[in-house]
């Protein structure tokens, strides 16, 4: 988690702001570059912004990938390699201004953005000197949470130092717009209530086919494990050491009716080996669900897809909850708390809202219990979680990126 930093005066912030704005206002002719700050393949949100700011003959888009921090050493090596293929498979242009090791290679004044997109509002991520509080006095500042903020950290997820100095916070529901005025301090005056631009995918046909089996008799469930396996902070919901070997050992034993797909959180690995699990060890598990005929695990970026093919889903991780949630399927939520009471205080507002709205397992009877619902169908209708998705879920649907593209070339049009 971040820790909450210094901010300039809101005020002086504000001119600043207003004084690059003035400076990146479009006239004929020309053209700003748009910067994507990226950090980890699978916290990628901005694609269907990425393509609607195409459209724009005035814009000229760029990746600029930097290693995530929470790695360790060849983990984050092999994650920006990821990364960086993931974007030029996309036929993105990608720059590089550090390598591997964050090492800097070109200096923000010759990258000389005029905008920029942080995937997310922490910037523990990206370089020191490509972090927001030494960019939004030169460049507009725009932040996308990679995920959909569910956590009782209102410090973290509404008032940290990006929050207050964007110039620009597109947030994932009007709710999500509530909390940031309640909580951020400059009332959350810079924040948009969009829809969140993931979500766009759910509008598109499936484009890959994740699972191994075509049978219309099994029944299709992704595992996702969060990667908090040993924390004291509130970030605490990893229970991916208590039913590793059941889930496991369920898959195997049900290769007739089940098809098993983990999709764990992309820093699980490296908090495994940091609490003490030799890398090879979890390498190993992996490679044991891949050699079963009815299991895979999916690290993709994109993985919508895999979401809309399923039939349920078991989790500890949180935006998925969200995600997921848009799809009308099943899903359980592995709590390592043994009352709804202790689970919610770890929530927000929102938070508390979307878990009261979808099964909760606290021992693996319940897991057994889930998956024998979802092979039997005897999951019923709920009309609250639908209600739910559609008032604050579904803005914008199908076209929250053409919404953000349009709403920025407004705001810099001359006027």
């Amino acid at each position: 988690m971040q820790k909450k930093k210094e901010i300039p005066d809101l005020t002086t912030v504000q001119n600043a702001i207003l004084h690059v704005i003035q400076s990146k206002r479009l006239k004929i002719y020309d053209t700003l570059k748009i910067c994507f700050f990226v950090s980890q393949k699978q916290f990628w949100s901005m694609q269907s912004i990425y393509d609607a700011l195409k459209k724009y003959k005035c814009f000229q888009l760029i990746i600029v990938p930097f290693p995530a921090s929470f790695h360790v050493s060849e983990e984050k090596k092999t994650n920006y390699r990821e990364l960086c293929a993931f974007h030029e498979q996309n036929g993105a242009n990608v720059v590089h201004v550090c390598d591997e090791e964050n090492n800097l290679l070109i200096p923000p004044e010759e990258l000389s953005p005029d905008i920029i997109f942080y995937e997310q509002h922490w910037m523990g991520n990206f370089h020191p000197e490509y972090q927001i509080a030494n960019m939004f006095k030169s460049a507009l500042c725009i932040c996308i949470p990679y995920g959909v903020m569910i956590a009782n950290i209102p410090e973290d997820q509404f008032n940290g130092v990006a929050h207050n100095l964007a110039w620009l916070n597109f947030v994932e529901t009007p709710m999500h717009l509530r909390l940031s005025r309640k909580y951020a301090d400059n009332k959350g005056i810079n924040s948009v209530a969009s829809g969140y631009p993931k979500f766009d995918s759910y509008a598109a046909p499936v484009k890959k086919h994740y699972w191994k089996s075509n049978s219309p008799h099994i029944k299709r469930i992704i595992w996702a494990p969060h990667y908090s396996v040993n924390t004291l902070s509130v970030i605490n919901f990893g229970t991916f050491f208590t039913y590793a070997s059941q889930l496991l050992s369920l898959a195997r034993s049900n290769a007739d009716r089940l098809e098993f797909i983990v999709k764990p959180h992309p820093a699980l690995k490296s908090q495994c080996i940091k609490f003490g699990l030799p890398a090879h060890v979890f390498d190993s598990y992996m490679d044991a669900w891949n050699s079963l005929p009815n299991a895979s695990v999916v690290t993709d970026g994109d993985y919508l897809d895999l979401f809309k093919t399923s039939d349920a889903l078991i989790l500890d991780s949180l935006s998925f909850i969200s995600e997921y949630l848009i799809t009308g399927k099943p899903m359980c939520f592995l709590s390592k708390y043994p009352t709804f009471e202790m689970l919610a205080t770890h929530f927000n507002e929102y938070g508390k809202r979307v878990l009261s709205l979808i099964d909760i397992a606290y021992g693996y009877e319940d897991v057994i219990r889930f998956v024998q619902h979802v092979c039997q169908n005897r999951i019923p209708p709920n009309a609250a979680r639908d209600n739910f998705v559609n008032a604050m879920l579904k803005i914008n649907f199908g076209h929250v990126g053409d919404f953000i593209a349009d709403y920025i070339f407004n705001q810099l049009s001359t006027k």
